[in-house]
């Protein structure tokens, strides 16, 4: 336990842990934040080209919000960020009333390695933040091509 506070009106309890291994039952990091490979099943190793849907749910504190934009990154283990995207980037700002949202990322370009799934929540225009889960996933990405580094590309080699 790192803290335990209240809230202002002393109806909530939150206590601060340094988590080691997964809280949910099913061994994952999170109950509501999860990844799912092409077949809809919850997992967290993939290959490179696969694709990977990472799906959360959340609960809206304030009624008067109705929609927010959801935001996503993948780092290495090693460190490096690979990639950064929002949603109101691609037109779609999710509802609170449902709660939930997936993001697709199509045809995985990564190699063998370890990586990290962040996620936040924030107002449209990014003048408000919500919540914001700190490399809250973390997934393996399993190659066994004779290939280095983080990212796949496709080569086409000529002699």
């Amino acid at each position: 336990i790192k803290n335990i506070t209240t809230d202002c009106d002393r109806d909530t309890l939150l206590i601060q842990v340094e988590q080691k291994g997964g809280a949910c039952h099913l061994g994952y990091r999170t109950c509501f934040v999860y990844l799912l490979d092409k077949k809809g099943k919850k997992t967290s190793v993939f290959s490179p080209g696969e694709d990977i849907t990472v799906r959360a749910h959340f609960h809206r504190n304030d009624a008067r919000l109705k929609k927010v934009n959801a935001g996503i990154a993948i780092h290495a283990e090693r460190g490096n960020h690979l990639f950064g995207a929002r949603s109101e980037w691609y037109k779609v700002l999710v509802d609170c009333k449902k709660g939930k949202f997936e993001v697709v990322l199509k045809n995985l370009p990564v190699l063998s390695g370890g990586y990290f799934i962040t996620l936040a929540l924030d107002s449209e225009g990014d003048a408000e933040h919500y919540d914001w889960l700190d490399k809250r996933l973390y997934f393996t990405v399993n190659n066994d091509t004779p290939r280095v580094g983080t990212t796949n590309f496709v080569t086409e080699w000529k002699a």
